[in-house]
């Protein structure tokens, strides 16, 4: 209970300082965006949570419950597969950015004239997918400080960044995106040297089919989560337009306090404390102690909440 206490509080102080943070960048893009301009990068932020809920397909989550149950050997395979997965989903996600921009565009804002900043999507979903393994790591691993110290490196690169790309180079929407992706590639260049001797690059069959089976039903529980929390913006997009999404959404980052103070810190701290521990008196039996039905169901009551 101490460690967790120690993980919860270090993930909090995190958390708080880097939403904390994030509000300094509220009065730049009130100055430099007009309303329209920053909902399209709230709509277009909503379509990389969906399509990143749909590539995964729970993987992630399979491998926070097989993790613990491995030997050392094992879990650096485990990971192995997970990331190559990833790749493959990234790879995926991006083409279908990268192609279908001017659909994409077409579809959303009723023009194809964000078909660029669409495509700046694919490269920085791909980028975003990858590097989700190197945290998730230090996630399993119980490295809070070096979490949290990754964490706010890639913000403060990712304010800098946005601040000579849409303050000094008036570059809007596309610069927005842009500092995005550099900032991402930074930040996996930098975390890698740290986590390499966690994974073993080689394609497991056995462990995929593991890893899917258990993270499978969190496609559910994600798109649930995503029609809970996201879906509201393209309805007000469909009805009223990019602009009052754009308030909204500005909005939407007051409401978020308690994310801030309780839900971030709990959500990523839960898992690698709560999986290795069974239930008293019962041996760990690989997928018998929370299986994906269960914590599928246990997510949505969390979320709802």
């Amino acid at each position: 209970m101490r460690d967790a206490i120690k993980q919860f509080f270090t993930y909090g102080a995190g958390s708080i300082a880097q939403k904390a943070l994030s509000f300094i960048l509220l009065p730049l893009f009130l100055h430099f965006f007009e309303p329209e301009e920053y909902g399209v990068i709230s709509l277009l932020l909503v379509v990389i949570l969906l399509l990143s809920t749909l590539t995964d397909v729970g993987i992630v989550s399979g491998l926070h419950r097989l993790y613990f149950e491995a030997e050392e050997k094992e879990r650096e395979k485990f990971i192995g597969t997970t990331w190559l997965w990833q790749f493959f989903g990234a790879t995926l996600g991006g083409v279908i950015l990268l192609f279908g921009s001017s659909f994409l565009s077409q579809i959303l804002f009723r023009t194809i004239a964000y078909s660029y900043p669409i495509k700046l999507l694919g490269l920085f979903f791909f980028l975003f997918l990858i590097q989700n393994i190197p945290f998730e790591i230090l996630r399993l691993e119980k490295r809070a400080g070096s979490y949290v110290g990754f964490s706010l490196f890639q913000f403060v690169l990712d304010f800098g960044l946005k601040l000579y790309f849409i303050a000094f180079l008036k570059r809007g929407i596309n610069g927005y995106f842009e500092s995005s992706v550099i900032t991402h590639i930074i930040t996996l260049c930098f975390i890698s040297p740290f986590i390499l001797k966690y994974v073993s690059f080689s394609f497991n069959a056995s462990y995929l089919k593991q890893l899917l089976r258990l993270g499978f039903p969190f496609i559910f529980s994600g798109i649930a989560i995503w029609t809970l929390n996201m879906s509201d913006k393209l309805i007000l997009n469909y009805f009223s337009g990019a602009a009052a999404v754009g308030i909204y959404s500005l909005a939407d980052r007051f409401a978020n306090l308690f994310n801030i103070f309780l839900f971030n810190p709990s959500a990523i701290f839960w898992s690698p404390f709560f999986f290795p521990m069974p239930p008293k008196g019962q041996a760990k039996k690989p997928g018998k102690f929370l299986t994906g039905r269960w914590y599928t169901s246990l997510s949505l009551a969390v979320s709802y909440i």
